[in-house]
């Protein structure tokens, strides 16, 4: 099983020597050997690496992540999988997201930047990066998350060997504030109608995406789980890795803190989610519409049996 490599360090400088080598630095412990190396071998060895290139598009929107946003993009750099392209798309921040941004794409032309004029929300900056990309499969990266070297080479692995798949999630290792690992749930499509299952990073296919209708505005702190809600129909359409391959930084301030902290508001989202997603809840979890003592249930309840005649 892959090991995360921020196990071994808080932090990632260049090697000497190295164009992209990244050595993980942890006080008491070896740092490992420059990730470029690592990767080189992982590659070799994979029995995809003659099937798969297919292009990857890693969507990275940064709104007040300046600070965080090098290591996002290094651990992109990163992957053994050679065929990606990472759009950074700067959500009219007013920190230096777009001096980092754009220092990242001179030293490699795989990444590119979209600077937004406005700040529109995450999910608007997303789906602008992804109107961009001209890879086949998408994957969104917050910019203070990190990936894991293998993310991209063992997620498409599971879409080459199962044409029913829909979306690919991993489990997670967590750092910051808080060092964990965590292991995901396998998708129940009752439990995904109650609340999200999985992170807002996993892999699709653009062509799926499209069918969509995008990340929505009006779920803010829980764009990903109303994705989710859109792309899978049923259990097969979703594939877990039990590997630790995505790696989420706890800190005090972030979105669904927000979110969570503010009861009425998360309701309302809660809501809003149900409301873009009625069909799915009326297959999956239609204890959610028989809830008439919620007047939000109950307008859901009439609006369904006025489709239904």
């Amino acid at each position: 099983m892959a090991q995360p490599y921020t196990r071994y360090a808080g932090r990632l400088e260049l090697a000497a020597g190295t164009a992209t080598g990244l050595c993980q630095l942890a006080p008491g412990r070896k740092a490992r050997p420059p990730l470029e190396t690592a990767c080189h071998t992982a590659a070799i060895q994979t029995p995809y690496k003659q099937r798969m290139n297919e292009l990857v598009t890693i969507v990275i929107p940064c709104y007040m992540q300046a600070q965080y946003l090098q290591e996002a993009i290094d651990s992109v750099r990163a992957q053994t999988y050679p065929h990606w392209e990472c759009i950074v798309v700067n959500d009219a921040s007013p920190d230096h997201t777009a001096a980092v941004a754009d220092a990242a794409a001179t030293t490699d032309s795989r990444i590119r930047v979209i600077h937004k004029p406005h700040n529109e929300g995450l999910a608007a900056a997303r789906n602008t990066g992804i109107s961009h990309a001209n890879g086949m499969f998408i994957l969104p990266l917050d910019a203070d998350d990190l990936i894991h070297p293998e993310y991209l080479q063992k997620s498409l692995a599971v879409f080459y060997n199962n044409s029913a798949v829909k979306v690919v999630y991993t489990d997670v290792w967590t750092f910051g504030d808080q060092s964990r690992e965590v292991c995901r749930p396998e998708i129940n499509m009752n439990e995904l109608c109650h609340h999200n299952l999985f992170q807002p990073t996993a892999l699709f296919k653009k062509s799926d995406f499209q069918k969509t209708d995008g990340y929505r505005k009006n779920v803010y702190g829980y764009e990903d789980w109303d994705m989710w809600l859109q792309l899978i129909e049923k259990p097969a359409h979703a594939h877990r890795i039990k590997e630790h391959l995505f790696g989420v930084r706890v800190k005090q301030q972030s979105m669904i803190i927000e979110l969570v902290s503010d009861a009425e508001k998360e309701r309302t989202v809660r809501r809003n989610v149900m409301h873009n997603n009625l069909a799915r809840v009326r297959q999956w979890a239609p204890e959610l519409l028989s809830q008439q003592h919620s007047s939000f249930f109950f307008k859901i309840l009439k609006r369904i049996k006025s489709v239904i005649r």
